[in-house]
């Protein structure tokens, strides 16, 4: 009768369970890397294009105009199609790892600054649509009604801060110069904080400052799009209407960030007393940012218009 050997086979047995649950331990844990992996890949085909885009810029006095024009748009569009593509990306594992789950609101990101930290309403996606200049023109429009200015009423294009200043706005003017000394220092070290202060100066109507630091900005990233929409209201306040209502309006078309455009063109024409063409530039822009990032005040201002335009009571 010949002998049986089980310790080798006890041996293999026991090195392919521990192999087993080692794969099962890790390999479940790394799961994860092919998506950053793709996030990673569509950022990289974003930068690659916005090179091509600063090569062909540099290139624009080499090229006849319309040929040099049309391999802007073709780069600009590939480009957005980009931007879309990584964000989408991005989300994926958002919306997979919220599938069964209750949503919950994304923490705000940590505001730049006191003045804005006292101020967490001016910051990110609300004020980044031009909310409070959006509330100056509305609630202008809403009072004049076409009805000629009193004396001491405040003049078309501002957005109206006047009366008597408080200890509080004292601090805020005060944390907001400092703010402001740092981005004329540096406008494209901190591009959130700079875009931040951009759109302060637009509210107080500092149109000038505005359009001299959101320039310095654009040297530094010629192709963020806040900073875009800025140049484009800009134009308008400066006199080229039409060359910024139309910036504008494509920029909203073309770009996923660049739904403030349609705000900044309704503050327009409510300026211009076309509440009508305003509310059709509002409504577009609720009409493609999520609602999370949409304020209650800006939904209800909106409505107000609306009922206003309809002359419902």
């Amino acid at each position: 009768m010949t002998e049986s050997h089980w310790i080798p086979g006890i041996v293999v047995l026991s090195l392919g369970l521990i192999a087993g649950a080692l794969y099962l331990f890790f390999g479940r844990k790394s799961a994860p890397a092919p998506a950053a992996e793709r996030v990673s890949d569509a950022q990289r085909r974003l930068d690659s294009l916005l090179a091509q885009l600063r090569e062909h810029r540099a290139e624009k006095h080499q090229m006849g105009p319309a040929a040099w024009q049309q391999e802007q748009d073709r780069l600009e569009r590939a480009a957005a199609d980009a931007m879309r593509a990584r964000d989408e990306v991005a989300k994926a594992p958002e919306r997979a790892g919220a599938k069964g789950k209750k949503a919950e609101p994304a923490a705000a990101p940590a505001p730049p600054g006191r003045f804005f930290g006292r101020h967490p309403q001016l910051v990110g996606a609300a004020w980044g649509a031009g909310v409070v200049v959006f509330f100056g023109a509305l609630g202008l429009w809403l009072s004049q009604e076409q009805k000629p200015r009193g004396e001491g009423d405040v003049a078309t294009g501002t957005v109206g801060r006047g009366g008597p200043a408080t200890p509080s706005a004292e601090g805020d003017d005060r944390d907001f110069e400092a703010a402001l000394a740092r981005t004329r220092a540096d406008p494209g070290g901190d591009l959130a904080l700079t875009g931040e202060v951009i759109r302060e100066l637009i509210a107080r109507s500092d149109f000038q400052k505005a359009q001299e630091i959101n320039e310095r900005a654009l040297a530094s990233d010629p192709f963020r799009t806040d900073l875009r929409v800025h140049r484009a209201f800009l134009k308008v306040v400066h006199g080229q209407r039409e060359a910024g209502m139309a910036e504008l309006g494509r920029l909203a078309d073309l770009y996923p960030e660049g739904s403030s455009a349609l705000i900044f063109r309704g503050m327009v024409h409510m300026q211009e007393q076309q509440p009508k063409a305003a509310l059709q530039d509002f409504e577009g822009y609720l009409a493609v940012t999520p609602p999370q990032n949409v304020p209650p005040q800006l939904r209800a201002g909106v409505a107000q218009l609306r009922r206003q335009v309809s002359g419902a009571p």
